[in-house]
């Protein structure tokens, strides 16, 4: 498990650099990408904490007043990987056909473990039909902050309780999101 924590941090840093470097080319030219002023057609393939999204994209591009926002298709199978929407028969893949039309904006895909190679199926896929589409991944928070793709639970060392204690005593607090120590 220490090897796969450090190949994910390298693979982390490893991303970082390549955004930073995005970023830098991207300030090479002065020409600044116009504001997306109407509405999005955009797909949607996902678990099932991902299906909610979409609706409340709509809700919110509605309450904003952007006109013509389409919510062009969702596939939802629950806690699937991206590769299990891509892998489905042509005759009940509705993303696959979708993509092909190339009258998808945005294309969004929701992964429970990476690798998955379904996200550079569907993004070459994409690309084939709509050059200018953008393909976003959305990832799972991790179950205590554990990548283990066959892990049922939390590790029986971290439990509520001792989570609980240990934030309440300030000596090590671990939530998804942040990670706060003593100051001694």
């Amino acid at each position: 498990m220490f090897a796969l924590r450090i190949q994910t941090g390298f693979v982390s840093v490893l991303l970082l650099m390549l955004a930073g470097q995005a970023a830098t080319q991207e300030r090479k030219s002065d020409k600044l990408a116009a504001p997306i002023t109407q509405g999005q057609r955009v797909f949607t393939c996902g678990h099932s904490f991902h299906v909610w999204v979409p609706d409340i994209v709509v809700d919110l591009a509605k309450k904003a007043d952007i006109k013509d926002h389409v919510k062009v298709g969702l596939s939802s199978i629950g806690g699937s990987k991206v590769i299990q929407h891509w892998n489905k028969s042509d005759e009940q893949n509705n993303a696959k056909a979708a993509l092909k039309t190339g009258k998808v904006d945005v294309l969004t895909l929701s992964p429970i473990f990476f690798p998955d190679a379904g996200i550079e199926n569907f993004t070459l896929l994409a690309l084939e039909h709509n050059k200018d589409i953008r393909v976003l991944v959305q990832p799972i928070w991790l179950r205590a902050d554990i990548y283990e793709p066959t892990m049922s639970g939390p590790p029986r060392s971290i439990t509520m309780r001792s989570l609980l204690k240990s934030c309440a005593t300030g000596t090590r607090c671990i939530s998804r999101r942040w990670t706060r120590t003593s100051a001694t």
